[in-house]
């Protein structure tokens, strides 16, 4: 089946697309155009590129140094972590790659902290329109392309499901990762070394709401929920390859029932 695949955000969940996708692959289904937001926009990415074997590699091997590896001091911006380590594995996944000539059509969704609107790249540099999309506020710095300052799409369209379906595709399959809560239990009086972690679970919250309000809007979009979770927190990028194995069992358990 041709397939329009729209991947939302969802930080360290959002690598469960990877696995969503090997499912998809298995099944013979072929993807046709791709929109992605945040995390979803970077597996996204991957894929118009033909560089998400690379990905899935490095989802396999990742480890908690590995994760480590990517957090580079800031040298300035509203930012935890300066972003330069997170821009050379762009760089190795997406090189000098333009969007409009990639393998497949793709939109990328950020979001205007000027205007509090989306951006949507359907052309320009690849990697600078991932870099936009998954500037999480307060975790990464946010941008600048054209004159507008860019920072995560999640912040308004974390399941950027388009407008008009595209006519060549047969369905339009949007995936979320932040279905149910988690299973881990907040106390009240957050420990302060797990601060980033609530920070990071009170946004999934938000974009969960975002997510019902969109999906309301779209009743033609089939939707595969992933629970977020299962051990996992939206930081867990040690857990990568777990995370992906988790999504493709999902995947494999429910495309059947939504007749893919």
């Amino acid at each position: 089946m041709r397939i329009e695949l729209v991947l939302g955000a969802g930080s360290a969940y959002g690598l469960a697309h990877l696995g969503v996708l090997r499912a998809l692959r298995e099944r013979g289904h072929e993807i046709v155009r791709l929109h992605g937001c945040s995390m979803g926009a970077l597996v996204a990415g991957a894929v118009a590129a033909g560089s998400v074997r690379t990905l899935e590699g490095l989802a396999d091997r990742a480890g908690p140094l590995d994760a480590l590896r990517l957090v580079d001091p800031p040298a300035r911006g509203a930012g935890v972590v300066g972003g330069r380590r997170i821009e050379r594995l762009l760089d190795e996944l997406y090189g000098d790659r333009r969007i409009e000539d990639l393998d497949l059509p793709l939109r990328v969704v950020a979001t205007d902290v000027t205007t509090w609107l989306p951006v949507a790249f359907e052309s320009g540099e690849l990697r600078a329109a991932v870099r936009a999309s998954i500037g999480v506020p307060a975790l990464l710095p946010p941008i600048e392309i054209d004159g507008r300052v860019l920072a995560d799409g999640t912040l308004v369209q974390p399941l950027p499901i388009p407008d008009r379906p595209d006519p060549e595709a047969q369905t339009l399959l949007a995936v979320s990762v932040l279905g149910p809560p988690p299973t881990h239990p907040w106390e009240a009086g957050v420990p302060r070394r797990r601060t980033a972690r609530y920070v990071m679970d009170s946004l999934s919250i938000a974009q969960h709401g975002i997510e019902l309000a969109v999906l309301a809007a779209h009743p033609e979009a089939t939707l595969l929920q992933l629970p977020a979770g299962d051990g996992a927190s939206a930081l867990s990028f040690h857990r990568a390859g777990r995370i992906a194995a988790r999504g493709h069992l999902i995947a494999r358990e429910q495309l059947p029932a939504l007749g893919l």
